[in-house]
């Protein structure tokens, strides 16, 4: 379902940088968190109360967790909520949506940037469209993000029921609108009150998190949905500590939809092109 925002509407932000807290979790890489944080600040203010859960393990080096504690003292509106060993991102949404005390929380990764105008188009849809999570669309150097996700479930020759999740991909005539969604990116605007109805299952590792996150929305009813001209930029930087994404095993999050929604999880998508020598090399170094 495509929702049509009125062109005659001005484009103001519904929400008020006060009612808004943002969400980033962090692990090991401070100064892309330093950029993403300075984002906010150029871009939608010093209002905004900014969330940081950084899992960056103790036995980091040390210049790491000095560069942390310099930007939690450079910013007296930042909550910066330290752990002492890595936790997924499943676990450090949970922990920050309990944190939040504002109505509304944005999240973000700490290698994303929110640019001019996102939060004021994704506060709009949220509110004029009665909306209970809205995301935005990512621009990122060397692939393509799809805007955001539909179910489709069926059965194996087997019997074996599948749940897949197929791409909805942001072109020209998708510009200017808010599209209904199964599932949606990570730089998502919620309400608080989604959180006394779903939660981020601390289960799950990297692989499947947010497809088992939606998988409650969706048996929640809730409203989610995808806003095109919201853009965020996405900056993938390597790691400077040990995260659980080196160590996930997918079967064994696999194995765990398996048993919570009695069906096996498939991403669509496989038909996209395969990445070129070049940006397959920057991936392997970004981990």
């Amino acid at each position: 379902m495509t929702i049509q925002t009125d062109p005659n509407m001005p484009v103001r932000a519904d929400i008020g940088p006060g009612d808004l807290s943002f969400a980033i979790p962090t692990n090991g890489r401070p100064q892309s968190l330093g950029n993403g944080i300075a984002s906010i600040r150029q871009h939608v203010g010093p209002k905004p109360r900014i969330l940081v859960l950084n899992s960056t393990p103790k036995e980091t080096d040390a210049a790491i967790h000095d560069q942390y504690i310099r930007l939690a003292e450079a910013d007296p509106n930042l909550l910066h909520i330290r752990l002492d060993h890595n936790v997924g991102p499943s676990e450090a949404r949970q922990r920050m949506a309990e944190a939040c005390e504002t109505d509304f929380i944005l999240f973000m990764d700490d290698d994303h940037e929110i640019t001019a105008g996102a939060f004021e188009v994704l506060g709009a849809a949220l509110i004029r469209h009665d909306l209970d999570i809205v995301a935005g669309r990512w621009i990122e150097e060397d692939s393509e993000r799809a805007l955001g996700f539909v179910y489709k479930d069926g059965f194996d020759h087997d019997g074996t029921r599948w749940i897949e999740k197929f791409p909805i991909r942001y072109h020209g005539d998708l510009a200017g609108r808010v599209i209904r969604m199964d599932d949606v990116l990570a730089t998502m605007l919620c309400r608080r009150t989604v959180f006394d109805r779903v939660r981020f299952d601390a289960e799950f590792d990297f692989f499947f998190e947010l497809f088992d996150f939606f998988m409650s929305c969706a048996a929640a009813d809730l409203r989610v949905a995808a806003a095109s001209d919201a853009v965020f930029l996405h900056k993938p930087t390597r790691y400077r500590s040990v995260s659980m994404r080196q160590t996930q095993d997918q079967q064994a999050d696999a194995a765990r939809f398996r048993d919570k929604w009695g069906a096996a999880p498939k991403i669509h998508g496989l038909h996209l092109p395969p990445p070129s020598f070049v940006q397959r090399i920057k991936r392997k170094l970004r981990r």
